[in-house]
């Protein structure tokens, strides 16, 4: 019961066009799809998507992030992995793009993140 309290805390304090922009996301992220993939998933238009998750004060790249770096922080803690590797799994077909775009996101490289996490 406690679980359901939970996520339904979750998806009211994100909003339901947040929380299913990240659910599709979640699934697909190693494809790094586009704005107008989910918004075509989701049977909106974009302009409607765009619309909604900035009603619900977000936007798609923001969500695009924060789930890319949640799920950056996962895969970093398996050590058995690559950084390129886990770049590849959040859908970055470079490593240096990756550690950019992690650094932005965090303040700290890959390399450092993995090292604090250890």
């Amino acid at each position: 019961m406690s679980l359901c309290q939970a996520q339904l805390g979750t998806l009211a304090a994100r909003g339901e066009v947040t929380a299913a922009v990240e659910r599709q996301l979640r699934q697909r992220l190693r494809d790094n799809p586009s704005m107008s993939e989910i918004a075509s998933t989701l049977h909106l238009g974009e302009r409607t998507l765009r619309r909604q998750l900035a009603e619900e004060g977000t936007s798609f790249s923001q969500v695009h992030d924060r789930v890319r770096t949640e799920q950056a922080l996962e895969l970093l803690q398996d050590t058995g992995l690559t950084i390129a590797a886990v770049g590849w799994l959040l859908g970055f077909h470079d490593a240096r793009e990756f550690r950019r775009a992690f650094k932005r996101w965090t303040g700290q490289t890959p390399s450092e993140t993995r090292l604090r996490l250890a």
